[in-house]
Parts: C-alpha cells; sequence; structure tokens
C-alpha cells in the first residue's frame, strides 16, 4: 500500500513539475498581451502548487513535521486561492461578457511604448476616409501610430507577411481580405496574429472588428476597402461602414478606409465624403 501511494506521489510531483513549466511558459505569454486575466492567477495559482506536490513526494515518511506540514500547506492554500480566483474571473467574464473574450481571434498589442505627436493631423472618435494619399504613405502612417502606443487592426489585401516585413509590423493584428473567386486559399499558419477572410463573409469581418474594439485601449483601425467594393453592392457596404463607424466612436478610436479613387463612381465616392472626414 506504501508503495502505492509512493508512486502516485511519484507521479503527482513529476505533474506538478511539468504543470510549473508551463504555468512559466503562460505567465510569460500572458505579459506581452493586454489582457492578463484569468490566465495570470491561474498560472500563479499552478506555480504555487507544484512545489507542494514535489514536497509532498520527497518527505512522504515526515509528512507529520510540524515546520514542513505547515510549508506544503501553505503553498497548498495561497495556490488554491488563486485558482479561485482566476476561476471566478472566468466566471464573471462568460456570464457578463458573453464569451467575448474566449472567441477573440486577434488580441490587440502595441509595436512600440514610445509617446509621442503624430506627424499627421487625426482624433480621436473620429474616421477618415483616404483616396487622396498613396498607400505607401498611409501604411507608414498605421506604422507610425501603432509604434507610438496605438493598437493597430489592419483590414488588408496584401499578404500579412509582406505588409509585416516592409513595415515592421511584427505582431499587430493582420485581417487578409482574399478574392472570392479564388479556390485556392491563403495559407497564413506561420503567422499567429493573422487570419484570412472572404471579402464576401461581412459576418467574419464584423464579429472580429467587434471583438478588437471591445478589447482595445486605444484602437487604430485601417481597412483597405478596394476589394470589398468590388465584390458587395454599394449600399450593403455603406451599411457595414457607417456600423463600424459607430463602434469607433464608441471606443474613441481612430478609423481609416482607403481607397482608389477609380474603384468608385463620382456619385458614391461623394456619399462616403459626406459621412466621413476626409484624410488630407
Amino acid at each position: 500500500m506504501e508503495l502505492n501511494i509512493s508512486f502516485l506521489l511519484l507521479i503527482g510531483a513529476l505533474f506538478s513539475v511539468i504543470s510549473f513549466f508551463l504555468a512559466i511558459f503562460i505567465l510569460r505569454k500572458v505579459f506581452e498581451e493586454k489582457y492578463r486575466r484569468p490566465w495570470l492567477f491561474v498560472a500563479l495559482g499552478i506555480i504555487c502548487y507544484a512545489p507542494a506536490q514535489v514536497l509532498r513526494f520527497l518527505f512522504l515518511d515526515n509528512i507529520t513535521g510540524e515546520s514542513i506540514s505547515y510549508i506544503i500547506y501553505g503553498f497548498e492554500f495561497i495556490g488554491h486561492a488563486f485558482l479561485m480566483y482566476g476561476l471566478l474571473l472566468e466566471l464573471f467574464i462568460l456570464r457578463l461578457v458573453k464569451g467575448k473574450f474566449v472567441q477573440m481571434r486577434f488580441v490587440p498589442v502595441q509595436e512600440g511604448s514610445v509617446d509621442g505627436t503624430l506627424s499627421f493631423d487625426v482624433t480621436n472618435s473620429k474616421s477618415y476616409l483616404a483616396y487622396k494619399k498613396d498607400r505607401n504613405f498611409l501604411l507608414k502612417s498605421f506604422k507610425e501610430a501603432v509604434s507610438k502606443g496605438y493598437q493597430g487592426f489592419l483590414l488588408t489585401t496584401s499578404y500579412p507577411n509582406d505588409i509585416r516585413g516592409e513595415y515592421g509590423l511584427q505582431k499587430t493584428p493582420i485581417l487578409m481580405i482574399s478574392n472570392p473567386q479564388n479556390e485556392i486559399k491563403p495559407h497564413l499558419e506561420n503567422d499567429t496574429y493573422s487570419e484570412s477572410v472572404d471579402a464576401l463573409h461581412f459576418n467574419e469581418m464584423i464579429q472580429d472588428i467587434d471583438n478588437f474594439y471591445a478589447q482595445a485601449q486605444t484602437p487604430f483601425v485601417m481597412i483597405e476597402l478596394d476589394m470589398i467594393l468590388e465584390y458587395n453592392p454599394f449600399e450593403i457596404v455603406l451599411g457595414l461602414l457607417e456600423y463600424i463607424k459607430s463602434k469607433n466612436e464608441t471606443h474613441k478610436g481612430i478609423l481609416f478606409l482607403t481607397i482608389q479613387q477609380d474603384s468608385l463612381s463620382y456619385v458614391n465616392l461623394n456619399r462616403l465624403n459626406q459621412e466621413f472626414f476626409e484624410f488630407k
């Protein structure tokens, strides 16, 4: 019987050691993102609980010793407290926030922490239409914003790896808008911070944009509209943009809509100009 208990304690100790290193890995990842709870407390609970299991195995014959028992029970008590608090936070999120943290595909990040005034003139809570500026200039402006404290989200028709390589956007979430006529969809498995969406699938775009705004502290969203307008009726696209505009105002962010002038008729371009501020 004693052998069986020793074997079980050995297995428990090994599991605890593995869990300890997994928790350390999770903590390192957690502190890279803005959203830290409840995994922060779950990891801390495991880190406290693991030494208790190892000590329980090492001191099996002297578990009744007053000093070592206090240490073991102390580690276990603190570990359980962290775990319980982390689970309560998760319950709160699932019940009151309706699981949007769990469904999140993109986590807002900052490419840099240098505060400073942007070299271009924009105001929080406003949405801008940019059609007179070069695309390279607009992407550089986006890069500048996320380097100065903004949390960016880019919807583009380009491959994310190309954007990251050219503009140095290492972790900024990128949603690639793909051509619905292409049978072969882009493979982005090597890029943790990127996904693709068909230009016809508005529901996915809206869900990702909603989740991003809900998480971001200083959102800066840039959307390239050309392919979306190419495959969708203007009235439907306009309704989508009006919805995103209202989200941007609610969350005090900055929204960039970019388009080539020849993608729209003069009448429709004028209608967009009436809805959004022109980026000059």
